[in-house]
């Protein structure tokens, strides 16, 4: 099958100029906090003007027999030039993570909605909020954020929750980890791939964490005392180091605990062709390579490049 993409800028089509251009095309899809990139690599012959930073680029990928995916929308960061040869090289951000989103700052937050924190803080930084439907009521009880990023303090909600915080093109998300799942809760169709699938693989396959009980301290405000909650049964216990506000922050940090105590460290990093169905948090089921690496994994990471020599994507997954 014959590799093709889409470059537009707002509503121009920029394709038709880059195609004849293009050395190369590099799209990174990341889970968690990172923001994901685009690269594009072009000879530069002078007809092509030099994109302004902060315009915004949409892109797609796949083939001509199947048709374009959408692969989101980026931020323009940088443009290298170099020669000879004489090249340009655009580089984008699906987020504007440099800017006021990291710089520190204090608030306190009482008995409100975690959707209107996220609210709040999309407001502050013009991105639109997108929260998973699990978070969409939950309660805060109280939660100082002092001397603290956004992201940081958004991130650490989030770790509380199982949960990942993230800038994403035009949103800040905050949705439930390693469920592959949109915001709305549709779980992704998971991804069959067998050996002849796969160009090359490597994987690791470490012991899960030890614990079975996790153990969280939080303030009583109505007696003034230390008090803890448990999750979990049996031994060894893992006692979390931070003494938390509220019993409901430490049931949330303590559950939190438990599940990244029950995910498996394994991970898989697998070459094939192209295919812009493999983006992050989406499952992906593998057969035939060999018992521990056949089953269920989920995507971290997923780096596509087209080039001259064709469209293929390296995939970093995690059990």
């Amino acid at each position: 099958m014959q590799p093709t993409f889409s470059i537009h800028l707002g509503d121009t089509n920029l394709t038709p100029t880059i195609n004849p251009l293009l050395i190369s095309l590099e799209l990174t899809d990341e889970a968690g906090w990172k923001s994901d990139s685009l690269t594009l690599t072009l000879v530069d012959n002078g007809s092509l003007a030099i994109p302004k930073k902060g315009v915004k680029l949409s892109c797609a990928l796949g083939y001509v027999e199947t048709g374009l995916v959408p692969m989101g929308n980026y931020t323009v960061d940088e443009v290298l030039l170099s020669g000879p040869p004489n090249q340009m090289q655009i580089k984008a951000r699906g987020a504007d993570l440099k800017g006021p989103i990291r710089a520190p700052r204090s608030q306190s937050w009482h008995q409100v909605k975690l959707m209107d924190i996220v609210g709040s803080i999309a407001q502050r930084h013009s991105l639109n909020p997108k929260v998973a439907e699990k978070f969409a009521d939950l309660m805060i009880q109280h939660i100082d954020q002092t001397e603290e990023s956004d992201l940081h303090f958004l991130s650490r909600i989030a770790n509380q929750y199982d949960a990942i915080a993230k800038p994403a093109g035009e949103h800040l998300l905050f949705v439930e980890r390693n469920q592959g799942k949109t915001v709305s809760g549709k779980l992704l169709e998971t991804i069959h791939l067998s050996a002849k699938d796969i160009t090359s693989y490597r994987g690791s396959l470490p012991e899960r964490s030890g614990y079975k009980r996790v153990i969280a301290k939080y303030h009583n405000s109505s007696t003034g005392q230390t008090e803890s909650i448990t999750v979990g049964q049996g031994e060894p216990a893992r006692t979390l180091s931070m003494q938390y506000p509220t019993r409901e922050a430490a049931q949330a940090a303590a559950n939190a605990a438990i599940k990244g105590a029950e995910r498996s460290q394994s991970s898989l990093e697998i070459t094939l062709p192209g295919d812009p169905r493999l983006v992050a948090e989406r499952s992906v089921n593998i057969s035939g390579l060999r018992a521990g690496l056949d089953g269920e994994w989920l995507i971290k990471t997923a780096r596509h490049r087209m080039s001259g020599e064709g469209y293929g994507v390296v995939v970093r997954l995690e059990k």
